[in-house]
């Protein structure tokens, strides 16, 4: 929205929010209509609203688990796995009147066939389609069949002030040492654990090395499992020490080099030894 104001300071932006079940939130004035996430009538409702506004546009920011459930999710045997994904979407997008320009933040490969058959649903009902990077249009087109190439708008991120990697490090005490890291939402199908497991080899040939990560529990999963994967369901790795997210981990950074971690950066702290 911010981008579309500073192109063009006369366009006026208005928004459809997603509350979450039993969540109501206290958006601003932009927020001008609101859907039931999960309920698909609410999608409809949402739509029929927009048609009858003066909106010239409509821009879909489609993420799975906004606008649709999966089915039956679980983590067995080391593996994240979906049985099915119900699209919600469908509903809106079959009663919008207005042109649609669907970005799609998420383009699995190799999907299953319920997200195969909602990606190509949306792509058959919007009038463009936006991905973030380039790998994604090749995966539509491999994956999902899509001929249709999309916009490439590169996904970016905030203007940050540069506060100096020495200085950082030294009030995470981890001065000298090498950052691996990850940031953003926590999940088991991101294959974090992984990355654990081969720290020990990477410690190996560079013993400074260390692997932090940052980021919230994802809210889909603390919806289906709460703290669980924090807390340690992926079991132990493979030199058996505990994978845990949320708080430091039960490691011997020495031997492992990582120090798994779940929070706001800012405030994290590190006992490097």
């Amino acid at each position: 929205m911010a981008a579309i104001r500073l192109a063009e300071p006369g366009t006026r932006c208005s928004v459809a929010a997603i509350d979450e079940a039993n969540v109501v939130r206290p958006y601003g004035p932009e927020v001008r209509w609101r859907i039931r996430q999960g309920e698909p009538e609410s999608y409809r409702t949402a739509a029929l609203a927009i048609n009858a506004s003066n909106a010239d546009v409509v821009n879909v920011q489609h993420e799975f688990g906004l606008y649709g459930v999966w089915r039956e999710p679980g983590y067995r045997d080391g593996r994240w796995t979906e049985t099915g994904y119900e699209d919600h979407l469908r509903q809106f997008l079959d009663t919008i009147h207005k042109p649609v320009i669907t970005t799609l933040h998420t383009v699995l490969p190799d999907p299953p066939p319920s997200v195969r058959d909602a990606v190509r649903s949306i792509a058959d009902r919007s009038d463009e389609l936006v991905v973030m990077v380039g790998t994604a249009v090749d995966v539509l087109a491999t994956d999902y069949g899509i001929a249709r190439a999309p916009v490439v708008i590169p996904h970016g991120m905030p203007a940050i002030e540069p506060h100096g990697r020495v200085r950082l490090q030294a009030k995470l005490g981890v001065e000298g040492r090498t950052i691996i890291s990850t940031f953003g939402l926590v999940d088991p199908r991101k294959g974090l654990e992984y990355m654990v497991e081969a720290m020990p080899a990477v410690v190996a040939r560079h013993p400074r090395a260390l692997y932090l990560i940052a980021g919230q529990t994802h809210p889909e999963l603390l919806k289906v499992q709460g703290e669980a994967y924090r807390n340690g369901a992926t079991g132990t790795i493979a030199n058996s020490w505990p994978v845990t997210i949320g708080g430091k981990v039960a490691c011997d950074q020495v031997k492992v080099g990582c120090d798994y971690y779940a929070g706001d950066l800012g405030g994290v702290e590190i006992d490097a030894r």
